[in-house]
């Protein structure tokens, strides 16, 4: 038996979304276990401007913290695009414990202006926002 026409524009259209959500999960899962195993509090950060501070570990993944305009920090885990097989992503930790997941957006790098470090409402605010968009 043959598969109509609109069963193969549907599978057309629903493979490719079914494989990027499988990659995203990956990496998504993958920093999840950088997050428990490296903290960037008790890691040697270099500080470079902006209330911001990081290192990379070994496997190219980025740690660091932000420092908030209000005074709070988040924690962030960053693996970019180049090492994975998707657009990459962050998790975010804030202080209150909220665990915020960012797929995509930056390249190389966290970089993230100080408007959107006012507080942790306009980081949120920034991560929903630039959420799955491609670096």
């Amino acid at each position: 038996m043959r598969p109509s026409g609109l069963a193969i524009k549907i599978l057309c259209l629903a493979t490719p979304l079914a494989l990027s959500s499988c990659s995203r999960s990956s990496t998504k899962a993958d920093l999840g276990h950088v997050m428990r195993t490296h903290d960037p509090a008790t890691a040697t950060l270099e500080d470079i401007g902006g209330g911001q501070r990081k290192t990379t570990l070994a496997g190219s993944t980025e740690i660091g913290i932000l420092t908030l305009g209000d005074g709070s920090q988040a924690k962030y885990w960053f693996r970019s695009h180049h090492m994975t097989k998707d657009p990459g992503g962050t998790w975010f930790l804030l202080d209150n414990g909220e665990r915020i997941f960012m797929g995509g957006y930056f390249c190389c790098e966290v970089e993230i202006l100080a408007p959107d470090l006012a507080s942790p409402t306009s980081l949120k605010a920034f991560i929903k926002k630039k959420d799955g968009v491609q670096p």
